[in-house]
Parts: structure tokens; sequence; C-alpha cells
């Protein structure tokens, strides 16, 4: 019997883990790629023609901090809203997926409208965002875990999440943007299948 409890322990802290490492990747990944995506657009716009055009400018910096400040706010704040009303596995299945129908979106777009891209990552951030509340919730959840692996799995999952954070970045900065956006695209699909599997999880 014990052996059966540490192994389910285990489990559920692998999945929870594997959960926080895609969520965080995907999030931070995406706050760092809306500047990379504008200076892309602006690389390929044929109407600009000054040496400029790899910069973000003007009107831009405003998509900027409405898409990573504004969505982000607004995403907590209904984030709040949805853990209260909605089963965890629900949630994050559909929020997640809907992540993955912007990503698709934009490549479908190819990168070329700088609206697409505001508006997609406009709805990434905010989605991103509602998700957190529940997944730091579940971090330090002593039913899910139990009180003798609660601080372990705690420890586990906050650390692999910072690893995502440091994937998320490299992606966004080391990879071409339209790679970037398939890693991104590619690492929700898996949240996607990860949020399915929490049948354990008791708010599920």
């Amino acid at each position: 019997a014990v052996v059966s409890t540490q192994s389910t322990g285990g489990v559920r802290i692998a999945k929870a883990s594997l959960m926080n490492f895609l969520n965080i990747l995907q999030g931070f990944g995406s706050i760092l790629l809306i500047p990379v995506l504008l200076r892309f657009t602006n690389e390929h716009d044929e109407t600009r023609a000054d040496s400029c055009s790899n910069a973000v400018q003007g009107s831009q910096f405003l998509i900027f901090a409405l898409v990573t400040g504004g969505c982000n706010v607004a995403g907590r704040i209904l984030g709040y809203f949805v853990h209260r009303r909605f089963s965890f596995r629900l949630t994050q299945t559909i929020l997640s997926t809907i992540i993955v129908i912007c990503f698709i979106v934009m490549l479908v777009d190819n990168l070329e409208h700088v609206s697409v891209i505001a508006c997609a990552m406009g709805a990434v951030n905010m989605v991103y965002s509602m998700t957190r509340l529940s997944l730091k919730i579940m971090e330090c959840d002593i039913g899910f875990f139990g009180p003798e692996n609660v601080a372990l799995a705690s420890g586990i999952i906050l650390g692999v999440g910072h690893t995502g954070a440091i994937a998320g970045t490299i992606v966004a900065e080391a990879f071409d943007p339209i790679t970037a956006v398939v890693v991104f695209g590619a690492a929700s699909v898996l949240l996607v299948l990860v949020s399915m599997s929490m049948r354990e999880y008791s708010k599920s």
C-alpha cells in the first residue's frame, strides 16, 4: 500500500510538473515573442524602406503594452471567476486549446499582419494568465499530493516551471519567428493532452 501511494504521488508530481513546464514555457516565451514578431513583420513589409524597419516602432509600443500588460491583467481577473465556477481539467483543456488555435491562426497568416499578431498574442497572454491561478493553487494542494509529499511536490513543480521559463526564453530569442510559433504551438498541444489526463485532481 505504501509503494502504491508513493507511485501515485510520483505520477501526480510528474504530470503536474510537466503541465507547469509547458504552461510557463509558452507563457513566458509568448511575452518575449511579441517584439520579435513585430520586428519580423516590419522587416517583411514592402512599404517600409527605412533603415529602422527591423525595430519596434511608434504605435507598436502601444500594442506591446496592451498585449503584455492589459491582457495579462484582464486574464488574472477572469481567471478568478473561471476557477470558482468550472472544473480544473475542463478549463485547462479548453484554455490550452484556445492558445493552440491562436498559434495556428498566426501560422496561417504567415506572420504578415500586425493586427492578426496583436489579436492572437493578446488572446494567448490573456488565456495564459487565466490558467495560472488554478495551476498555482494546484502546486500546494495538500489534498492532491498528500501532507507527506506536498512540500516536495511544490519544490519540484516550481523548479521545473523555472526551467520552462528558461526554455521559453531560448525559443523566443534563438529560433526564427515561424519556428518559435510552431514550437510554442506544439507545447500547447502537449499541454492540452496533459490537461485532459488530470483525472486524479480532486477539482477536475
